[in-house]
């Protein structure tokens, strides 16, 4: 993915890689759609985390590196959002899912 819409530590791993192997041409896309798209006609490889692409594809191997990472999810919306059922939607989500 590019700079401007690859998470951090997948751009960090990215950047490990090019650096690594300066003489290969290396192209970026800007959707996880497109990347999909050039993996499955043979034409490029995903570099992802491995709940993109399952392990049951059929159309794609994953194959798994050695690069822990720890992801943090959480919780987003609108701000300023006036109406009440998502703002109620996040707080109970905030209350249930609170130290996961």
């Amino acid at each position: 993915m590019d700079n401007n819409w690859c998470p951090p530590e997948q751009l960090r791993l990215q950047e490990i890689i090019r650096k690594e192997h300066k003489n290969k041409k290396i192209a970026y896309v800007n959707n996880v759609g497109t990347a999909n798209m050039m993996a499955e006609s043979g034409i490029g490889i995903i570099l992802c985390p491995n709940f993109i692409c399952g392990p049951k594809n059929q159309y794609v191997v994953p194959i798994r590196i050695k690069y822990e990472v720890n992801l943090n999810y959480g919780v987003a919306f609108l701000n300023g959002n006036k109406k009440s059922i998502v703002s109620s939607f996040a707080e109970l989500l905030k209350r249930k899912l609170k130290g996961m």
